[in-house]
């Protein structure tokens, strides 16, 4: 099982939550989904933010093709993803029984500097505290 969150940014962009709620739900990237939406905050910035998880058979390198798109799609500078997938249903609460990828992708046509992953700043659903 592969599992994937998501965090969007809702300043500039051209969708409101519910129009990329409804895009989510008509493409094939998850099985299974999630929303939520609440106040990212990143170095004293912040913004709401839609948060997305679910359940997808895509592999991390489809995702991250997907989410370069979706950078240029919602006129976002960058949009970060974890993903992680299980190797089996029990053994998730074995460190070494995963692979987890998280990324900051950013869109083609940013030129300022280009941070890292950090997790303090990802959101994740029904946790206020990161």
């Amino acid at each position: 099982m592969n599992v994937l969150k998501i965090n969007i940014g809702l300043n500039n962009n051209p969708l409101n939550a519910e129009q990329i709620k409804q895009m989510f739900y008509k493409n094939n990237l998850f099985e299974f989904i999630l929303f939520e939406e609440r106040e990212g905050e990143y170095i004293n910035n912040y913004e709401p933010t839609l948060i997305i998880e679910g359940e997808t058979k895509q592999t991390p390198e489809q995702i991250e093709t997907y989410i370069f798109l979706l950078c240029t799609l919602l006129t976002q500078e960058c949009i970060p993803f974890m993903f992680t997938h299980l190797l089996s249903e029990f053994k998730h609460l074995l460190s070494e029984d995963k692979k987890q990828v998280n990324k900051l992708v950013y869109n083609k046509n940013f030129n300022g500097l280009k941070q890292e992953f950090n997790k303090d700043y990802f959101l994740t659903i029904g946790n206020n505290i990161n």
